[in-house]
C-alpha cells in the first residue's frame, strides 16, 4: 500500500512547477481556504487547539456545577472556586483599583 500526501486534485495546473512551484502545489488551497478574521491562520492543528480548549472549559464548568456537592477538599471544590475567582471580574477591577501592582 503506497500513502501519498500529494493529492492531484490541490495542484494549481494554471501555474508550471518550474515557473513556481509553491503557487502550483499550493494554488488552489490558497484560492479556496477561508481563514477567519480573527485569526494569522488556520488548519488541522488550529482545529485540534480549539477542540482541547473546549473540552478543558467543559471539564472546568462541570467541576465547578458540583463543586459544593462533594468535599471541601476535593478537586471538584479546588476547580470551582479557582474558576469563580477567575471568572469574578467585577472583584478583580475592585481589588485593583485598591491595590498597587508590587506593592
Amino acid at each position: 500500500m503506497t500513502i501519498s500526501t500529494l493529492d492531484p486534485d490541490n495542484l494549481d495546473g494554471t501555474v508550471r512547477p518550474q515557473d513556481d512551484l509553491f503557487r502550483h502545489a499550493n494554488g488552489v488551497w490558497l484560492k479556496d481556504a477561508v481563514i477567519p478574521d480573527d485569526r494569522p491562520l488556520t488548519g488541522s492543528f488550529t482545529a485540534l487547539r480549539d477542540a482541547s480548549e473546549l473540552a478543558v472549559r467543559a471539564i472546568i464548568e462541570d467541576a465547578a456545577s458540583r463543586a459544593g456537592t462533594g468535599p471541601a477538599d476535593g478537586i471538584d471544590a479546588k476547580l470551582g472556586t479557582l474558576y469563580a475567582d477567575f471568572m469574578d471580574t467585577a472583584r478583580v477591577e475592585a481589588r485593583r483599583a485598591t491595590r498597587r501592582c508590587g506593592r
